[in-house]
């Protein structure tokens, strides 16, 4: 009898399946443009929160004023 290696056992339903990545999309609070957290130009992190901005330039004016682009995401 032969050893089976534990990647390769029979009945294993899940032998080579890989989890399907689930990619979260944040809104860009200054341009509001959609934005995939992992390939985001850049990330602050303002009172706790963590927000995703498509460019540099957008992280900026976040930065400077904070507040003014909190409120206007709040709605």
């Amino acid at each position: 009898m032969r050893p089976v290696s534990a990647g390769n056992k029979t009945g294993s339903h899940n032998a080579g399946i890989r989890p399907k990545e689930v990619n979260l999309v944040a809104k860009d609070p200054v341009c509001n443009m959609d934005v995939d957290e992992k390939k985001a130009a850049a990330t602050s992190v303002y009172k706790g929160e963590t927000y995703y901005f498509c460019a540099k330039i957008c992280k900026e004016k976040f930065e400077k004023e904070p507040e003014k682009y909190r409120k206007q995401e709040e709605g």
